[in-house]
């Protein structure tokens, strides 16, 4: 049973029995203010949702508008064969751009129609040029204005690495996708589908792709995503018919052929040839591949577009049609409703652009139908039902409480004494007695649980991931420019915190830019990423042992990294996923810069750093910074592992492991020593997280510190300056807070906590 220390200052005595009633009623008061909170914040999501953080921390209109039918987006993928292929971002070496490093997956949004909002984009056809970088993409996007598919057209000059949109080339009245492309005699043809309007039709392109005329009806028939190619000297047509029942579950595909691309055309004499939903209805465009026909079709079993089948066409003319199911897997890291194409993948279109080189365009999504809206809806009724229940009974409680009627009701139900006398109380103690309940239950914590105890690190850290996890939630991804990209994760721990990186790994791991996570491993056995970690593969996990316990090893230089961006984390904080896109975001606009969440402020000739736990506090009440500590900070891992190993810093390397700490401190030291002498020029850059816990602060197992932490932290600052001159002296940054506002600290036992 968890008991309160008597001796504990915050701690009341309880008077005529209603000590534990008071503290009762105060975590009651609490929880209510709290969840009445997070209702409002719920109850806003919708228009929240639509916005989005830009990296210098103002709200900009997102153009993406989600609706019920999902968040499609479209990424590319480079391999040897049409069925070895990989993301961008899995591409060796990296395909870098001048924002991403590398490229990643998605490459084309609904953020990118500039012209006409949309919903999504999906559908994905690829025209790549003879100049090996040239390449376009025309797709449907679906127009919030009309709610129906518009075809849409987009350009790359870098080999697909980056798209930019032209122009909505084509809207009709009817609902249009599905843009296949086609060449006869030197001229291009798309074939979308718009079987709304009861026919097949073929527009010519008269200035590809952006100019489009209507060149015929081709079948009087409202054909599905048809398909058209050339095999043995005819042309031939897979489609699905919305005449048959059956089309409006992927369940139906016809075949059709012809001798000239413009008809007439004959439908198969086994058509329909397949009548379920594994694979009927298209999913791109037929291909040649080692002198097989191969076609792909759609998997509707457990939701509309759920994966993309492959089959190899075994015999096919005018009388009969056979073909097999072959494997086909699109590789990558795939996270349930983090990943852009976790949930659902229903378009593939390949190329091959030179000799066993490969290219091709997928559409994907991480949610199914609806789940955007019931998502929200099951978040607000939840929170609003557990609101109304606390609020209720809170109001008799608080009622009887602030009466003064809480020991004399009592009296009189058991006296049967009908005049009862109140009198009131006031507000301010309420909440005061709050505060007492928030100091009264850290130090009940520290002091009934032992130290470095299994109950402290798996209990409180579950605790904390469920809160973190489930307020809130695991967002997309931020693109810079249209463009996203990945980083990876540096951790340094040892076996005393295996718990804690335990934690740390199954948090982290369900980020959406998290590209990999490197354990940085000082002392004991090293783990086992699956067994010791319980890593689930989502994102890759790998041990780095080193021969020496020491601080400077997680700046050491490692060429195994994959991204150049790196965030530097102690495996005692936890931010939300939101966050950390928000300060990859702002570090991507400034990569020379470290960019991270705790902030400090050193002054003075020579700096004092005096402030100990207090420091932060400090720094927002001076309202300016010049320190961006390590333990949770974006960096390049290029620039700053190279300058931090290099024969300038070899003094400052000593020291650090002289000291077992400091090592934050002298990479702000030694970032700032190489800008020019003038103040212009920023080293650090801060980001306000909206949630940051310091599980450190719950347990007694430290990376480093310990009781004489403030005065090596203050010899540090003093001997770091006159190693480089003191380069911190007058150059400091004000804040940007984000649109957040300014952090709220508690008193110095408590630090800033963002919850």
């Amino acid at each position: 049973m968890l008991t309160f220390p008597s001796t504990h200052p915050y701690v009341t005595t309880p008077t005529k029995g209603r000590g534990l009633q008071q503290l009762a009623v105060s975590v009651l008061f609490c929880v209510c203010i709290y969840v009445l909170l997070e209702v409002c914040a719920s109850l806003g999501s919708a228009w929240w949702w639509s916005l989005y953080h830009s990296p210098s921390g103002t709200l900009q209109l997102h153009r993406c508008q989600s609706d019920g039918e999902g968040d499609w987006s479209i990424g590319l993928f480079k391999g040897t064969s049409p069925f070895h292929l990989l993301p961008l971002e899995h591409v060796a070496p990296n395909l870098n751009t001048k924002r991403s490093w590398p490229i990643s997956n998605p490459v084309l949004t609904c953020s990118h129609i500039h012209d006409e909002p949309s919903s999504f984009v999906a559908d994905p056809f690829l025209w790549p040029m003879n100049d090996g970088k040239t390449m376009y993409l025309l797709y449907e996007s679906k127009s919030v204005r009309t709610g129906q598919g518009d075809i849409g057209a987009a350009v790359s000059h870098d080999g697909g690495l980056t798209f930019h949109h032209l122009a909505v080339v084509l809207d009709e009245p009817w609902h249009l996708s599905y843009p296949f492309l086609v060449k006869d005699k030197d001229q291009i043809y798309m074939i979308p589908e718009g079987s709304k309007s009861g026919t097949l039709r073929l527009y010519r392109a008269e200035s590809f792709p952006t100019r489009w005329v209507l060149d015929r009806v081709l079948i009087e028939e409202p054909l599905i995503d048809a398909s058209p190619f050339m095999h043995d000297g005819l042309w031939w047509m897979f489609a699905s018919n919305r005449n048959e029942k059956s089309s409006k579950n992927c369940r139906e595909m016809e075949i059709w052929f012809s001798a000239n691309l413009k008809g007439p055309w004959q439908r198969h004499a086994q058509s329909p040839i397949r009548q379920w939903q594994q694979g009927s209805r298209s999913a791109g465009r037929p291909i040649m591949y080692k002198d097989d026909l191969y076609r792909f079709g759609q998997d509707c079993t457990r939701t509309y577009g759920h994966r993309v089948r492959a089959f190899k066409v075994k015999t096919l003319n005018a009388e009969r049609y056979e073909e097999e199911e072959v494997p086909f897997e699109v590789t990558g890291t795939l996270r349930e409703g983090v990943d852009w194409n976790s949930l659902r993948q229903h378009h593939f279109d390949a190329h091959e652009i030179s000799d066993g080189q490969w290219i091709a365009a997928m559409d994907g999504d991480k949610y199914v139908s609806d789940y955007l809206l019931w998502g929200r809806l099951r978040r607000t009724g939840t929170l609003l039902l557990i609101s109304l229940v606390c609020s209720a009974a809170a109001a008799g409680i608080l009622w009887l409480y602030s009466n003064g009627c809480w020991s004399s009701s009592l009296k009189a139900s058991t006296t049967g004494t009908q005049d009862v006398t109140c009198s009131p109380s006031h507000l301010k103690s309420l909440i005061q007695r709050c505060k007492q309940c928030v100091k009264c239950w850290v130090a009940c914590f520290s002091s009934t649980l032992p130290a470095g105890s299994f109950l402290e690190q798996a209990g409180i850290l579950s605790l904390i991931l469920w809160y973190v996890r489930t307020w809130s939630g695991n967002p997309a991804a931020l693109p810079l420019d249209n463009q996203y990209s990945k980083f990876s994760i540096v951790v340094m721990s040892y076996d005393a915190r295996i718990l804690t990186l335990q934690a740390f790994v199954q948090h982290y791991q369900h980020c959406a830019s998290v590209g990999e996570i490197v354990v940085v491993w000082n002392k004991g056995p090293p783990p086992d990423p699956q067994k010791d970690l319980k890593s689930t593969g989502f994102v890759p996990v790998r041990i780095r042992v080193e021969d020496l316990n020491s601080m400077n090893n997680r700046f050491k230089p490692d060429p195994d990294i994959r991204n150049r961006g790196v965030l530097m984390l102690d495996d005692d904080i936890v931010l939300p996923c939101a966050d950390l896109e928000r300060g990859f975001a702002a570090w991507r606009e400034h990569p020379e810069r470290i960019t991270g969440y705790f902030p400090r402020l050193l002054e003075g000739d020579p700096p004092q750093y005096q402030c100990i736990w207090s420091c932060e506090k400090y720094t927002y009440d001076k309202g300016q910074y010049n320190v961006v500590l390590a333990g949770a900070a974006f960096m390049d891992k290029d620039y700053v592992f190279g300058l931090y190993s290099s024969h300038i810093n070899h003094q400052g390397r000593e020291y650090v492991d002289r000291v077992f700490n400091c090592d934050d401190l002298l990479l702000n030291y030694l970032l700032a020593s190489q800008l020019p002498g003038n103040a212009v020029r920023q080293h650090a850059q801060y980001v306000r997280p909206t949630k940051r816990l310091d599980v450190g602060k719950l347990t007694s197992i430290r990376l480093s510190g310990g009781g004489s932490f403030g005065s090596v932290r203050h010899n540090c600052t003093r001997d770091f300056a006159s190693l480089f001159g003191n380069p911190l002296l007058g150059r400091v940054y004000p804040f940007d807070w984000g649109g957040l506002g300014k952090p709220t600290c508690g008193p110095s036992w408590l630090g800033c906590v963002f919850i």
